[in-house]
């Protein structure tokens, strides 16, 4: 069976061939889709896809479409906008008005494995089902036969099946315009599904986003290693700092501990003393409280004594207000009645003027609807004589109407045979300029295609192959890359020498610097003690004490007689206890001493010192090691510290002197090892990186050379390419040639005909004349119609504003009646109320006077309560003068308790605050401040100042420390162990970072060589689809935009039947479509899917083409390597189906699925004919 991509015969029972770009072996099959609560699809659905076309079919809004977005969306899609949808949680069944919304959603795809061809981790069972299913508000998850799954997983089982969520294996209803639309980087993209680069493109980003985050981690850990060594310098001396911090933090404490407790004692006996001046507080505040109670009680007896008294007084006081304040009411209401009847006289004047006017108003408005009356019975005679001139004036308009059209309708029929011999001569006239047009062109296309053919041969010819030079690059790249390897693996080694030679460098430099100090120190201290012996005297480790007993202050005396104290010379013959050893045998130096220590024997301790000491006779003397003294005369003494310090000092000056040196040439040679280690180091480096300059030269040079290679390949397979179309063509262009001349005779023929043809022009323009004296007359009675139409209009109106006037006329004489009913009736109240104010006037006089006569009563009663009222009032303010003066002496007493309590309460909260700061600062109570200071409770204690002064200065020797870390010490440890980490880290990532570095080498050549042979392919594919689909023409694909096939975008020109070669922009929308379409299905066949999805790609197609496109589905259906799922609205297609699945929505909201196999269909409709022959020759 041959190939369907090239032709070749294939190995095997199926339409591949055997290539490395075919696939040999069986992919994946999808079986079926099942999809639960997705968009419409409310209730589980299954399709089933079979070999062959399965249709998909509905009207618009069912929720076709949605099948195609669920089998994206399983696939791994995760971009709403994608599948149509404004969030991810929009695909879940939004519920409708008769079923609540829903959840969650699931699609499955139930894949056949049977041929083993799935990834690694999922190829143990002859079939997959893959599942997505997305909670509301709780993401998607993958399932995999059951099993929990990523999603990276999923999308890599489909991108190698060919298939995945961006597949060109799937053409929604725009890809088809997107890709005419598309740039041509853009179109690049088919070519690399096609070749299968998709996923090296990602592992290859991938790879550098990993090199960039290793080489960022390399350079990291070599900064935290250098770090972590300085730190591991520092923790040390922070170690040494934190042992004194912590000897002088005990001081501190207990010295905060003595001032706390010395501030306690004090504020212990200030609060006890003011306790006792509260006690003696309150015994005063008892006395004067019961002093102000007697004083109240007296007061509240003579106050009962004056109420009957004052209660008479306030009843005079408020009879005699009540009657001053009724003479005065009375005097206003005689002023306000007066004021009342000037009103009343005025309301009656005002009235009757207002009666008076409004009659004569009423008069006016009947006479003015009298005339308004006349003046409608005018009009009215009017309108019936206007409805008569608009009847005549109509009936003329219509009849004038009628003609013109009449007229019009013969000068049309004229014209349009005028225009239509005028068009056919133009038509003749254009088609033959075409036709010689067109055989011009062919000539030429005749003769550049032979050109052409001759130079595509020659350049062919001249083409070579840079294979060889490439690998030989190669080789060299590798050579370099492993002898920098080799470099790298050193570094770590010659850094680490560098270090440990630094580090030897700077203890040999800290141990001289140390050395040098403490000499010069000692030797400072030497020059103070003066010029006595103890600087000259060589004495046995351990024996300076005994020395110091033994010689006391003569150690530090020297020769000079002027001087205090010295040795003069003189020799004693007395010789020490012989039962002890002699103090001068373990020391040499100066003569002048060593007689004297003769005398001198040493005893190991005080009990063998004692146990000789009554044997000693003149002159002799015992010491001790530990510096303890006896002589001959029972004198006895300690040892001397100072002249103990003078021998130790001596001798560790000598002893440095001689180890001075040592230290020093050790230095040296450190310092030439550092050296030696650095300069070894930075040779390294250097070579290192002049080998990496030299591999990274070399890999941009293959590159260029790889990019040029690849150009000349691609050029050459466009040359062959174009040579074979160019002959192929060249038949048909002669062919095409011989038409068009045919066709160019048959045109002159036709045109002379047509020329011969004439126009009745005298006709013509009688008919002209005749319609435009019809449409006068016309235009004229319609100027009278509309005359006739105003008049009777402003007719109307004027009528309509008569009636209007007479109506408000008649409603104002009604308003006028009622007002001068109410004037009348108001005229009548004012009257009356003239009448009774006049009468209230004639009354007042008698009334004023009783008002006066009981205000003189109330006069004399008051005087008669007030004298007897003063004599009681005066005892009451006496005694709240008392009263007054024993509150005042209570208030000065309670202020005094208040300010004890205050003072009782802040002695109470200082002492409180002082043993809450000694929990704080000490974290101890009160009766464990002696402990922790180190007296007795009842010792006498220093002065707070004292103590503030030395926790003070305490302090300032802890603050001079500087800031410590007490944790130095575990911290150090912590680091060390860090450190080692750190540059076995280094070494880890410097080999990761070659690692990755070659591997995006390789995928680079991979991607391209794999590219490079599926141009080639899709290009001939291309060729070869768009002849069948255009039935002859000529097309092909051309690399643009870079000479790198890796960066290069994909043009496509092509040439209909009967058109030059063009870009595809210049196409019809028609042509274009079926391009673009040939060119997925080329990129197609390089790689097949398992299914290839088509959503309405035959909708901007007419009936031929869409016969094309279904022929060729149906040949590529054939063999069942891919089964094809089309959603379609074009019957063409759908009798072209093998099966329809028909979506509707008889539920609004909701999709359902009914399905039918047609090849069992028009088999079942043939065996029910064949059933019923009789029937069937009577419906024939």
């Amino acid at each position: 069976m041959p190939c369907r991509i090239c032709g070749n015969a294939s190995r095997r029972q199926s339409t591949f061939c055997g290539n490395s770009a075919h696939p040999e072996i069986d992919p994946l099959k999808v079986d079926k889709i099942g999809i639960s609560g997705f968009k419409s699809f409310a209730d589980p659905v299954q399709l089933e896809i079979k070999k062959g076309m399965t249709g998909i079919v509905g009207p618009n809004g069912c929720g076709k479409s949605n099948v195609m977005d669920g089998f994206r969306w399983a696939m791994g899609e995760a971009s709403p906008k994608k599948i149509r949808a404004g969030g991810m949680d929009d695909v879940i069944f939004g519920g409708t008005d008769a079923r609540p919304p829903k959840s969650t959603c699931e699609v499955r795809i139930f894949l056949n494995n049977e041929a083993r061809t799935a990834p690694v981790e999922f190829n143990d069972t002859d079939s997959l089902e893959v599942g997505r299913r997305l909670q509301r508000g709780d993401g998607s998850t993958y399932r995999v036969n059951g099993k929990t799954a990523r999603a990276r997983d999923v999308q890599t089982l489909f991108k190698d099946a060919g298939l995945g969520a961006a597949a060109s294996a799937i053409v929604s209803q725009g890809k088809v315009g997107a890709i005419i639309n598309a740039k041509p980087s853009e179109r690049r993209s088919l070519l690399e599904e096609a070749a299968g680069v998709t996923g090296l493109s990602a592992r290859r980003r991938e790879a550098e986003i990993k090199l960039k985050a290793t080489e960022q981690n390399l350079e990291r850990a070599e900064d935290m290693g250098k770090g972590l060594s300085d730190q591991l310098t520092s923790l040390k001396r922070q170690a040494r700092q934190a042992a004194r911090y912590k000897t002088i933090d005990t001081q501190i404490r207990s010295a905060e501990a003595i001032a706390f407790l010395v501030r306690w004692k004090a504020s212990d006996e200030r609060l006890r003393f003011t306790q006792n001046r509260h006690k003696e507080n309150e015994e005063r505040a008892a006395g004067a409280i019961l002093a102000l109670k007697k004083t109240e009680e007296a007061l509240a007896e003579t106050e009962l004594q004056a109420e009957p008294i004052m209660s008479g007084k306030r009843e005079a006081e408020t009879a005699l207000a009540l009657a001053e304040a009724a003479v005065d009411t009375f005097d206003k209401e005689i002023a306000a009645a007066q004021k009342a009847l000037e009103a009343a006289k005025r309301n009656v004047s005002r009235t009757k003027v207002d009666l008076e006017r409004t009659r004569q108003e009423n008069a006016d408005t009947a006479e003015e609807a009298s005339g308004l009356k006349d003046e409608i019975e005018m009009l009215e005679e009017d309108e019936l004589y206007g409805a008569k001139a608009i009847s005549e004036a109509t009936e003329e308009h219509e009849r004038a109407h009628r003609e013109a059209l009449e007229a019009a309708d013969t000068l049309r029929a004229l014209e349009a045979g005028a225009a239509a011999l005028r068009e056919r001569q133009q038509a003749l006239r254009r088609r033959h300029d075409d036709l010689k047009a067109r055989l011009m062109q062919n000539e030429v296309r005749r003769d550049q295609m032979a050109e052409r053919i001759a130079s595509l041969k020659e350049r062919i010819a001249g083409m070579t192959d840079g294979s060889d030079a490439i690998l030989e690059m190669r080789e060299r790249i590798e050579e370099t890359s492993v002898r920098a390897l080799e470099l790298a693996d050193l570094l770590p080694e010659k850094e680490q020498d560098v270090s440990r030679t630094n580090a030897v460098l700077s203890e040999k430099s800290a141990q001289a610097a140390a050395l040098r100090a403490e000499l010069e120190i000692l030797v400072g201290l030497n020059s103070d003690a003066g010029e006595g012996f103890a600087k000259t005297l060589i004495v046995h480790e351990g024996y300076e004490r005994a020395l110091a007993a033994a010689l006391g202050e003569g150690l530090n005396a020297g020769t000079d007689e002027a001087s205090g104290r010295h040795w003069n010379g003189t020799r004693l013959d007395v010789k020490g206890p012989e039962w002890l050893p002699p103090l001068s045998r373990y020391v040499s130096g100066s003569e002048l001493v060593l007689p004297a220590l003769k005398a001198v024997g040493v005893a190991k301790d005080d009990h063998q010192a004692t146990k000789h000491v009554r044997q000693l006779k003149q002159g002799m003397s015992i010491v001790t090691m530990d510096g303890r003294l006896y002589r001959w005369d029972g004198y006895c003494s300690d040892k001397e510290g100072a002249a103990e310090q003078d021998l130790k000092r001596s001798a560790r000056i000598r002893a440095l002197g001689e180890e001075l040196p040592r230290i020093e040439v050790a230095v040296g040679t450190a310092q030439k090892a550092r050296d030696e280690a650095a300069k070894t180091l930075s040779d390294t480096k250097e070579v290192y990186g002049s080998l990496r300059e030299e591999e990274m030269r070399l890999r941009r040079q293959i590159a260029e050379m790889e990019k040029a290679n690849a150009k000349a390949m691609t050029e050459k397979s466009e040359a062959l390419s174009s040579l074979k179309a160019a002959e192929d063509i060249l038949p048909s262009i002669i062919e095409e040639l011989d038409v068009v001349r045919a066709d160019l005779e048959s045109a002159v023929v036709d045109m002379t005909e047509a020329m011969d043809a004439g126009t009745d022009v005298a006709a013509l323009t009688e008919a002209k004349e005749k319609h435009a004296e019809r449409v006068a007359l016309e235009s004229a009675a319609r100027s009278r119609l509309d005359l006739v139409n105003r008049e009777s209009d402003l007719r109307k109106t004027k009528l309509v504003d008569v009636r209007r006037r007479i109506a408000k006329a008649d409603e104002k004489a009604r308003t006028a009646a009622a007002l001068i009913a109410e004037l009348n009736e108001r005229l009548q109240e004012y009257a009356e109320e003239v009448a009774a104010c006049e009468e209230s006037e004639a009354l007042a006089p008698d009334a004023g006077q009783r008002l006066v006569d009981r205000l003189q009563e109330a006069r004399e009663e008051f005087a008669a309560t007030s004298e007897s009222a003063s004599a009681i009032e005066k005892e009451i303010v006496d005694g709240r003068d008392e009263v007054r003066k024993r509150t005042e002496e209570v208030s000065v007493v309670r202020e005094d308790r208040a300010a004890i309590l205050a003072e009782l309460k802040a002695g109470t909260e200082a002492l409180e605050e002082l043993n809450r700061e000694i929990r704080e600062r000490l974290n101890c109570e009160t009766a464990e401040l002696p402990g922790i200071a180190g007296v007795d409770v009842d010792a006498e204690l220093p002065e707070v100042e004292a103590c503030d002064a030395r926790v003070a200065r305490l302090v300032r020797e802890r603050d001079n420390i500087g800031t410590v870390n007490l944790l130095a010490e575990e911290q150090a440890s912590e680091i060390e162990e860090k450190l080692g980490g750190a540059k076995q880290a280094v070494t880890e990532l410097r080999e990761a970072v070659s690692l990755i570095r070659k591997l995006i080498g390789d995928l680079d050549t991979e991607a391209r060589a794999r590219l490079i042979e599926s141009f080639a392919l899709m290009d001939g594919n291309f060729k070869e689809l768009f002849t069948r689909v255009f039935e002859g023409g000529e097309a092909h694909l051309k690399l643009s935009g870079s000479e790198d096939i890796l960066e290069a975008g994909l043009e496509i020109y092509a040439s209909p039947p009967g058109k030059k070669m063009q870009t595809m922009s210049l196409m019809s929308g028609g042509e274009q479509a079926m391009a673009a379409i040939a060119l997925i299905f080329a990129a197609f066949l390089i790689r097949p899917a398992p299914v290839c999805v088509l959503d309405e790609v035959d909708a901007p197609l007419d009936d031929a083409n869409v016969d094309r496109l279904c022929r060729l589905v149906k040949e590529m259906a054939l063999d069942d390597s891919t089964r094809f799922l089309v959603v379609t609205h074009h019957p063409l297609t759908m009798a072209n189906c093998d099966r329809l699945y028909g979506v509707t929505m008889a539920e609004r909201g909701v999709s359902r699925i009914a399905s039918i196999d047609v090849n069992e269909a028009v088999e079942f409709g043939h065996r029910q004919v064949n059933a019923f022959p009789a029937s069937r020759d009577r419906d024939f």
